[in-house]
């Protein structure tokens, strides 16, 4: 797998760290930021910082209101198994993209309170793969699709050149399937299904 290089003007958590509770609040300068390992981001942290574009590492966790009110966001990233506290991306008004990068961790179900402006959710192939090895999974994803009805959810597989529609819910409570088709232009032919 490439590693991209970061920006000039990113913030990179390159080691397992603690953040204490707004210990960066107001931080302005940086547009990037990007945690590449096991992170803890404390109560407020980032709180009104002047990010454009997130992206949490695997394993990590992310406090209460920890990147509320950053109204620069509009892309975030989340990699395997990152839990997020109540409010944790509260007021971000100007995210639009929420990418899903391997296994959803525990999300607390206001994480996005105030972020009106959501409306793509992308899942990484890794993220379907591990969708499909358990219902379990697949309930972490159904209670993702109610906590965010606006938003349309997609899978991105490997190759950028296709791209996979996740289709509404048809039953809830442990019923139904989930249908993902390829888009294709118009055209569509389906690809897989999960059943819960």
């Amino acid at each position: 797998m490439r590693q991209e290089s970061p920006q000039l003007n990113t913030l990179v958590l390159q080691r397992s760290a603690y953040l204490e509770d707004a210990s960066f609040s107001d931080l302005e300068g940086f547009d990037y930021l990007q945690s590449q390992s096991r992170v803890r981001i404390g109560h407020g942290t980032f709180e009104a910082s002047s990010f454009r574009s997130v992206t949490i590492g695997p394993r990590s966790f992310v406090g209460q209101k920890a990147f509320a009110g950053l109204q620069n966001l509009s892309l975030l990233t989340l990699n395997a198994n990152v839990g997020l506290s109540t409010e944790a991306f509260h007021g971000c008004s100007r995210l639009r993209m929420l990418v899903l990068k391997g296994a959803i961790g525990r999300i607390a179900i206001s994480a996005f309170s105030g972020c009106d402006n959501l409306r793509l959710v992308a899942l990484s192939y890794e993220c379907f793969t591990w969708l499909r090895a358990s219902s379990v999974n697949v309930r972490r994803l159904i209670r993702l699709r109610i906590m965010l009805p606006r938003c349309r959810f997609v899978l991105v597989p490997p190759r950028p050149s296709r791209c996979i529609d996740l289709k509404a819910f048809r039953r809830f409570g442990g019923q139904g399937a989930i249908g993902l088709k390829v888009v294709q232009g118009q055209s569509s032919r389906p690809l897989a299904s999960l059943s819960i």
